[in-house]
């Protein structure tokens, strides 16, 4: 038997912290402070029970909380962008936008599920799942879930992100020869997601909130940022919005991206934007995951001779490929 069908959900949450959420009615601004203090990119939302039609049609209520939804940093950016926006230019068109954003950070939290798809589907596993089970959304691109407790005590629930999949499988890949096999391969002999996907770039020059709009609409957690020529040089992901405040949304419609990301962390004024992670299709997947894990990525890029993208290797990717081949490998065995 796999390793992955005798392991529970509860195993890769059993040392997480205790699950922090808010109320629906909870302002924006309030949210943006919260995972700014505790350095999170999502939160669940709950509402009174019997007032909501949860996400994805789900009534999900534990503890006298009716989740409703899981809201990204990524959804309150677009929510305040979408719903503040102004056809004002000239000498005051700074002060406009700020007293714009300014109502809708007033706007209960709510109002911004359902900025991204992800947000309207809240999706729920149970601590006594086993893992195999529980892969199968997550390699069809579910990048977190709540996991409930069997006591339904509503103080240990629990949030299971794609990071913390890929590291139980990094940490049990010595304890199962059929991980080990997955693991110590090569990228090209490892049966593989679908990779007709296109590759969504934007350049060093392009407006933030344009870049953000690429994100929004391209469905994806990141994108790579290229030069004139179409050489990667960066990256672009949720991720980056990591800790973002408040009152720094005034000034990001008024960045580039080059711009966003030289402000992300201090630098010398002759440094570059860390070039993105790369890797090939002779890599083997272990110490593609292992060095992931190691600099907190999410995705990995492959690249031609000219320096230009032509393939990204994400969490889901990674987790679809090792759920794929360990399912392979169990039915040949029936």
């Amino acid at each position: 038997m796999s390793v992955l069908t005798q392991a529970k959900v509860h195993e890769l949450v059993a040392s997480k912290n205790v699950l922090f959420d808010v109320s629906a009615s909870t302002p924006i601004v309030e949210v943006f402070n919260l995972l700014e203090q505790k350095n999170i990119l999502s939160v669940p939302v709950f509402g009174q029970p019997g007032s909501w039609l949860g996400a994805g049609g789900d009534n999900i209520v534990i503890g006298g909380k009716q989740y409703i939804g899981i809201v990204s940093v990524l959804d309150l950016v677009a929510c305040v962008f979408r719903n503040s926006s102004t056809t004002s230019f000239g000498i005051n068109e700074k002060a406009l936008v700020t007293t714009e954003l300014m109502k809708v950070l007033g706007w209960p939290v709510s109002s911004a599920i359902g900025s991204t798809d992800e947000s309207l589907s809240l999706w729920i596993e149970q601590d006594d799942k086993a893992v195999m089970d529980a892969m199968e959304q997550f390699a069809k691109g579910v990048h977190r879930a709540l996991v409930l407790p069997i006591s339904g005590l509503a103080n240990e629930v629990k949030l299971l992100t794609q990071t913390d999949v890929v590291t139980f499988l990094s940490e049990k890949r010595f304890q199962s020869a059929s991980l080990e096999r997955i693991f110590n391969s090569k990228l090209k002999d490892l049966h593989q997601p679908d990779q007709t996907k296109d590759i969504v770039n934007v350049s060093m020059s392009d407006n933030l909130i344009d870049a953000l709009n690429v994100l929004l609409e391209s469905k994806v957690h990141g994108v790579g940022v290229v030069d004139d020529e179409g050489k990667l040089k960066s990256v672009l992901s949720v991720s980056d919005l990591r800790g973002m405040m408040a009152p720094r949304l005034a000034s990001l419609r008024f960045l580039t991206v080059s711009d966003f990301l030289q402000q992300k962390e201090p630098r010398r004024f002759d440094e570059v934007v860390p070039v993105p992670f790369i890797c090939n299709h002779d890599d083997r997947l272990g110490i593609i995951v292992e060095a992931i894990l190691q600099l907190h990525f999410h995705r990995v890029w492959l690249i031609d001779n000219k320096n230009q993208p032509t393939d990204v290797l994400t969490l889901t990717d990674i987790i679809n490929i090792v759920w794929g081949n360990e399912r392979a490998a169990m039915h040949s065995l029936e």
